[in-house]
């Protein structure tokens, strides 16, 4: 325990110090190639672009379910104002394949279902069920 004690102190000034001994710079002024990383444009790791947003509705359904899949609809539409990234609109009763494979990647209860896709094709968001407008341009100010 003694000898741990003074290498361990030995340590912690020996990696503290904020010059590199291969520096060409004064003393107590950061290394040129710090500087340089410092002013490169870091990616923000929060917010993910949505690439595309699949609007998943049903062709044969009740009277509520129909009204929430028209409502929610015309509510995506309002919120993209003609603008924003594609979208793909499909039935889960009749385009059971890509209802399967977005149903993979994040499970729904309710029609309709609303994925919000990144480039790679993985869900940044997923709603369903009645959805407003405010809610669409929530998620897509996010993203």
């Amino acid at each position: 325990m003694a000898r741990t004690v003074p290498l361990l102190i030995f340590l912690v000034f020996a990696t503290s110090c904020s010059q590199s001994p291969a520096s060409d710079s004064p003393p107590g002024e950061p290394p040129a190639r710090v500087e340089e990383a410092a002013t490169a444009p870091v990616p923000s790791e929060t917010a993910v672009a949505v690439q595309t947003v699949v609007f998943i509705g049903k062709k044969k359904a009740c009277e509520c379910t129909r009204a929430r899949v028209d409502a929610s609809w015309a509510a995506l539409e309002a919120a993209l104002e003609g603008q924003g990234p594609p979208v793909e609109r499909i039935d889960l009763d009749v385009d059971t394949v890509r209802t399967k494979e977005l149903s993979a990647l994040e499970r729904f209860m309710a029609a309709p279902a609303i994925y919000f896709l990144n480039g790679d094709g993985g869900v940044v968001e997923m709603l369903q069920g009645e959805v407003t407008e405010e809610a669409f341009r929530e998620v897509l100010d996010r993203g």
